[in-house]
Order: structure tokens, then sequence, then C-alpha cells
């Protein structure tokens, strides 16, 4: 994983940690982490809850809106992972579920879509900690710049 190096002490510190937290949270957001909603629509995979037909009619809006199928992506696959419990979490847990959530979406799009590479992101900011992803394309930018440190926060990508 490449990552700033506010993000490196904070996977480092997740990884040494040795708190035990009782988590709460709702069954679909369980679903959303390990069995998310993958839809395909015009060379994009994102996360919805519509049926594809409907997505593909808003397809060219969401393009104009999004600039890029890059965008596209970034902007419908994130999903927060601290917010999602009832009796809040520490940013050490939440880096590791999210972690573990990267772990888990790359077999699944792999499953969609075996040849292509995707950019998973894991990002923290004031503690609330997100995952999401894009296809990597030759076409157009990657949806984080090169320059991690730039980011006041917490990031780090990996490609896979």
């Amino acid at each position: 994983m490449i990552t700033n190096q506010k993000m490196k002490m904070l996977i480092k510190k997740a990884k040494e940690s040795k708190k035990n937290e009782i988590l709460q949270l709702e069954m679909n957001d369980l679903a959303m982490f390990f069995s998310p909603n993958l839809k395909q629509v015009y060379d994009c995979i994102i996360i919805s809850n519509k049926k594809e037909e409907e997505l593909e009619l808003g397809f060219i809006d969401a393009i104009k809106m999004h600039t890029d199928r890059t965008g596209y992506e970034a902007s419908n696959t994130e999903t927060p992972i601290s917010l999602c419990f009832e009796n809040g979490i520490s940013e050490e847990t939440a880096i590791i579920i999210g972690l573990m959530v990267i772990d888990v979406w790359s077999i699944k799009i792999k499953q969609l879509d075996k040849d292509s590479k995707y950019c998973f992101i894991l990002a923290s900011c004031d503690g609330d900690v997100e995952v999401r992803f894009h296809k990597v394309r030759n076409n157009e930018k990657s949806w984080l710049t090169s320059d991690l440190e730039s980011y006041n926060n917490p990031v780090g990508f990996e490609i896979r």
C-alpha cells in the first residue's frame, strides 16, 4: 500500500493496538462491507441499490457531474467505516476493518472484471475512516494526486 506518512503511522498504530472493542452495527452495514451491491455500468463498477437499467439512463449526466468515469466510480463507492457503528469505533479499529474490506472487495471486483486493475483508497478525516475504489484507466487521471503528502489527512491506496 502506498501511503502518506500520516496513514503509515496510523496503520502501524492500528496493527500494534491490543484494544478490544465491542462493535455494534446493523446487518445492512455489515453486508455493505463484505457483500456490497456492485453494479457494472458502461465500463464502471459502482456500489448502488438501483437497477442497472436505471443507472444506465442517468449515466451521461453522472459523468458530466463527475467529469470522468474515475470520478464517477470514486464518488459512488465511498463507504464510511467509522460512521456505521452505533456505539462509535476507534480510528485504529476502523483502519483494520477498512483493510479487510479492501481485501474482500478486490476479490469480488476481480470476479466481475478480472482483466482490469483497480485503485483501492483508504482515508481518514477527523477519525472517520472511509474506503472507496476506481478502475485504473490509461486515459484518465487517478482520483488521488500523486503527492500523497499534500493531503492533510491520512490517506493511502493500493492497486490490485
